[in-house]
């Protein structure tokens, strides 16, 4: 692809912003003209008031993103920017309300030589009295946390709406979301492809006015959703082996009537098997979702089922004097007791490590049918 041949671009996603997009492309054109720089201007619009007016009178390029969403209206400037004029060395993003002061920007593409995402973060700068509310806070403060948390990031503001990318990143990254877990999408993503992420302070300002986009707790949700469905081991592993580990812990505390706070019977053996499979169900989703993300193989179907087929004699063999014993008494007596649930719960596990081996293989045979159709 061709190089631009502009310094930068500027992306700048707006719906019904016309008291902010004016003040937003000011401080763009001051920021260039200060540096002299030749930049561009892209406003991906889905206005019904002035915006897009005020915009192109001001010299932007307007493009109409035929779905709504935030994340789509920059996959859709990315994509026009790319076929137009190919990326520049630096992409700005930006949002069109007047929240952010463009003029920062130099702030930011000062980190952006040694960074391949600069990150314009409110929590290490300053936010302006009412500028954002008590739950925005605390939830973006959270959501922050969990990302932290799940990959690493190490960053202070991941849903910031001003960062700088350079051009070739959004080359390598394959961003997909339309909402605003878009930008969670693009932390997750860079993370993964080992790429290095700065943060620079910056100051938050109140809204020039108009409606907030920010839908909480739904946007709050696509976040959330994101992050979990792209860390199959917090989703699925942790929590599965967690369960198991203590239903087994449960059972063996009950059979051998161990005392810790109380003295277990047969209901603490129930409940220890019941969390047992639970946790151990939950523990093949995760082997599913890696196995068919490609993150991970496992052993072949053949050892597999034959650890579950003898996990599963073994536990019939187990169970099978308590069966004799129900026959010899017509019938009517099935004696309980918490080594049978353990027995029957080996059983169990068993059948499900045969069917759970079964089809992790017939998701890698479907990857490799899918290999082999490429090739040919």
């Amino acid at each position: 692809m061709e190089s631009s041949r502009f310094d930068l671009a500027f992306v700048i996603p707006s719906k019904d912003e016309e008291k902010g997009i004016g003040i937003v492309l000011s401080q763009v054109r001051e920021f260039l003209e200060k540096k002299g720089l030749k930049g561009l201007i892209v406003v991906s619009d889905s206005s019904k008031d002035e915006t897009p007016k005020i915009a192109k009178e001001m010299g932007a390029e307007v493009i109409y993103p035929d779905k709504n969403g935030y994340g789509y209206a920059y996959l859709y400037a990315f994509k026009y920017l790319k076929k137009k004029y190919g990326y520049p060395r630096f992409v700005v993003m930006i949002d069109a309300d007047g929240t952010y002061d463009a003029r920062e920007t130099e702030k930011l593409l000062s980190f952006a030589e040694k960074a391949d995402i600069v990150l314009g973060s409110r929590f290490s700068g300053k936010i302006e009295p009412g500028a954002m509310s008590l739950l925005h806070r605390i939830g973006n403060r959270i959501l922050n946390g969990f990302l932290n948390f799940f990959f690493k990031a190490n960053v202070s503001d991941s849903h910031t709406g001003f960062r700088v990318v350079k051009g070739e990143v959004l080359e390598k990254i394959d961003l997909k979301c339309e909402g605003m877990e878009f930008a969670s999408e693009m932390i997750v993503k860079a993370v993964k492809n080992g790429m290095k992420i700065a943060e620079v302070p910056i100051t938050y300002r109140r809204r020039a006015g108009g409606e907030p986009k920010i839908r909480s707790f739904q946007d709050g949700w696509r976040h959330l959703r994101f992050m979990l469905l792209n860390t199959p081991k917090h989703l699925f592993i942790y929590p599965g082996i967690s369960m198991l580990f203590l239903g087994f812990l449960l059972m063996i505390f009950a059979i051998f009537k161990i005392k810790t706070f109380y003295t277990p019977g047969i209901n603490s053996a129930i409940a220890g098997g019941f969390l047992t499979l639970i946790g151990f169900q939950i523990l093949s989703f995760g082997m599913f979702s890696n196995v068919f993300n490609k993150n991970k193989k496992y052993l072949s179907l053949e050892k597999n089922a034959t650890v579950g087929l003898l996990l599963f004699l073994f536990g019939i063999l187990l169970i099978s004097g308590a069966v004799l014993e129900w026959i010899s008494s017509g019938f009517k007596f099935l004696p309980t007791s918490e080594l049978n649930v353990f027995f029957m719960v080996i059983t169990a596990l068993g059948l499900q490590i045969i069917f759970l081996s079964f089809m992790l293989s017939l998701i890698e045979e479907r990857d490799r049918d899918e290999k082999d159709e490429k090739r040919c």
